[in-house]
Formats: C-alpha cells, sequence, structure tokens
C-alpha cells in the first residue's frame, strides 16, 4: 500500500516549492528595496533642483539689496523680506525687480541685517531649507548666524544662508553649481 518512490518524489516537489517560496520572497524584497532607494534617489535630486533654484534667488536678492547698500551707505532695514523688497523697490532704479519672497519650498526668505562693521554694514538671506524651519544652535539670540553656520550640508532640510552676497552654507552638492558665489554680471 504505501509508494516509497512515489512518496519520496513528494518530498523533493515540496522541498523544491519551499525554496521556490523562500527564493521568490528574497526577491520581492530586493525589488522593494531597489524601489525605495530609487524613490529616494529621485526626491535627492528634486530637493537639488529646488535648492539650486532657491540659491539663484537668493543670488540676485542678495545682488539688489547689496546695490541699495552701496547707493544709501546702509543696508535695508525691515523685520520681514517683504518689507526689506519694498523699500529697496521704492527706489526708482529698482521699481521693476522682479524679487520672489519664498524660497523653492514656498518658504519665506528670512532677512537679518546688522550695521556693525564698516559701512553699509552686513546683511544674511536666509532659507530654512525643506522643512522651513531655522536649524537649530547656528544663530545668535539677534538672529544672525554664528560660525556654527559655515560650510557644506547634506540634507535638503539644512538651511541655506548668503552673507553679503556669499554663500556661508549651501548643500554640499551644489558647491559647483552656477549660482555658488558667482561673480554679478
Amino acid at each position: 500500500y504505501y509508494n516509497h518512490e512515489r512518496n519520496g518524489g513528494g518530498m523533493k516537489s515540496r522541498l523544491f516549492r519551499k525554496f521556490l517560496f523562500i527564493f521568490l520572497v528574497c526577491a520581492l524584497c530586493d525589488l522593494c528595496g531597489e524601489l525605495v532607494s530609487y524613490s529616494a534617489t529621485q526626491q535627492k535630486g528634486k530637493d537639488l533642483e529646488i535648492a539650486e533654484k532657491t540659491m539663484g534667488e537668493m543670488r540676485a536678492i542678495s545682488g539688489t539689496i547689496l546695490d541699495y547698500a552701496m547707493d544709501e551707505n546702509a543696508m535695508p532695514q525691515g523685520k520681514t523680506i517683504e518689507e526689506v523688497l519694498q523699500k529697496i523697490k521704492s527706489e526708482p532704479e529698482n521699481k521693476d525687480a522682479n524679487l520672489s519672497q519664498t524660497d523653492g519650498w514656498n518658504n519665506p526668505f528670512h532677512y537679518v541685517a546688522s550695521s556693525k562693521g564698516e559701512p553699509p554694514g552686513e546683511c544674511w538671506l536666509i532659507s530654512y531649507g525643506s522643512d522651513g524651519k531655522p536649524d537649530a544652535d547656528i544663530y545668535g539670540a539677534d538672529g544672525i548666524p554664528t560660525s556654527k553656520a559655515n560650510g557644506a550640508t547634506e540634507k535638503s532640510e539644512d538651511d541655506i544662508i548668503i552673507h553679503n552676497g556669499e554663500f556661508i552654507r549651501y548643500p554640499a552638492a551644489l558647491k559647483t553649481s552656477k549660482w555658488f558665489n558667482a561673480p554679478e554680471d
């Protein structure tokens, strides 16, 4: 009644199905990992594209602010970037300036000016990055970035800072960008 060869063949078949199942599960896990990795790479590329656009906007705004400061021998004052840009646009030569008040993530730029040092003083234009929040521990009580703010960053949520026309905090991958401390045309 008991067919040993037939039963043994069934064991081989079950063993083969188990190995096939394990192989398929491993292949599926690998595929999911590749998709997650691809998605993260795509997002990082998109964030770098947005950061580069933001740096271009910051370069344009900073140049206009510095031109104003040279003409007036003082940095424009204002509590918001909107106030500063309104003051700049009140000058006849800047009335048509098309300057954005927001970064590529649609968060408002932040502006800090100081009259310390040689006239016309100093200014910082800041994008709080993709998360729209200031990085912890890089700003003094007066809102001015400290030396901890200097250098390249790796994450899209890190702040981007331009000081008197030069980027002091920026995405490392964009150090060779056309917007990175390029001379004005």
